[in-house]
Parts: C-alpha cells; structure tokens; sequence
C-alpha cells in the first residue's frame, strides 16, 4: 500500500495510474482532484451539486480527462432543493459548503434548486464498467447513496461520515450502519476516522 491523504481524503495510490477511473462525489472547490491529479494523471469524473462554486471550472475546464457535473449523486434522479452556508464577505459563494439537509449544522435557509442524478445513470452515460476510486463527502446524503453503490465495480472507497453535523436521525450508529454495509460487501476497513475513511476491496488487496 501506499496511502496518501489527499484533502483530508486517504487514498492507496497503488491502486491508481494514468487510466484509472476516480469518481470525486462531492466535488467542492475541486482540492481533491487538483492533489490526486498532481500525483496521477487520471479520469476523474466531478459531482458538484452546488453549481455556484465555479472554481471547479476554473481549475479543470480546460482538462480532457476531467468532466465537470453540477449535480448530486443521491439514490433517485431530479430536483431537490441543496441548503447551502452563509459566511460574511462578497465572495461567500463561491466558498461555502452545502447540504440537502437543513439541519445540518453548517449551512442556513437560503437554498438552490440543483440536480439529481444516480451513480447508476452516470455509468451508464460515460459507460464506465468499473471505477477505481470513490471519493464521497457529500454531508450526509450518503445515508441514501451507500446502500446501492455498485461495490463489485468499485476498487476503493473514501467516504466522509457525518455525525458531527447534527443532522436529524444521523447518528454514530447510522456511520456504524454504513460502515457495516460496506464491509459486508467484500471491502476491508483500512482508516477509520469520522471524517476520513478508507475502505478496499479485499480481492483487490489479495490481487498486490
């Protein structure tokens, strides 16, 4: 193995080279991308909901391997309304964090309406067969995402678990609930931590 923790995100980068395919779900300012890329040079396919953050255009409209999608990657296509922060100063929004749950501690009651997509559907639509990496913070609504990841296509997965945004019904259990699933679908817990959780593959791991 060899982890490095790119914004705040472990990742075996063992696992990686230049056509690997990396899926960065919950996209924000683009920090993770812009730290695996300067790494390994590979696909990464971008899910922002929050269309107002344009520095992911910024950093990466120019890449060819990099594809830019404002939507959020739920369980169900549509449109859903994203809560999003409020911080003082003129350029607040193009720096605040966001969440389809109101009740998540950092973000107030102005909201967007924003797109819905599937994990499924975006497969599909690039027609990727497997992905080798899964970045996913998106602040809570991988309660709804975790369950129907596709885990025999995925190599790895770096998940942000969300407790600690007083969420309603997000409790230490519910993370401990995801935690389980995952593991029971063939992967091994490499980094717990809160907010930074490795998880691999295990015939991925018996593969090296």
């Amino acid at each position: 193995m060899n982890i490095k923790k790119l914004s705040d995100h472990s990742v075996d980068i063992d696992l990686l080279d230049e056509n690997s395919v990396v899926f960065d779900l919950g996209g924000y300012k683009g920090d993770f991308t812009k730290e695996l890329l300067n790494i390994v040079n590979c696909y990464v396919y971008i899910y922002e909901p929050n269309y107002r953050l344009t520095s992911i255009k910024e950093l990466f409209g120019n890449k060819n391997k990099v594809s830019i999608n404002y939507k959020g990657i739920s369980s169900v296509e549509g449109v859903k309304d994203l809560y999003i922060g409020m911080k003082s100063g003129p350029g607040w929004i193009k720096q605040t964090g966001s969440s389809y749950d109101s009740t998540h501690k950092d973000v107030r009651h102005k909201k967007i309406k924003t797109e819905l997509t599937t994990l499924e559907y975006e497969m599909k639509k690039y027609n990727i067969k497997e992905i080798d990496l899964i970045k996913i913070n998106i602040e809570g609504e991988e309660r709804n995402v975790v369950p129907i990841l596709p885990f025999n296509k995925i190599k790895q997965i770096s998940i942000s678990f969300h407790e600690h945004c007083n969420i309603d019904g997000y409790t230490i259990e519910t993370s401990n609930n995801l935690r389980e699933i995952i593991k029971n679908n063939g992967f091994k817990e490499v980094i717990y931590n809160n907010y930074d959780t490795l998880f691999i593959r295990e015939d991925t791991l018996n593969e090296k």
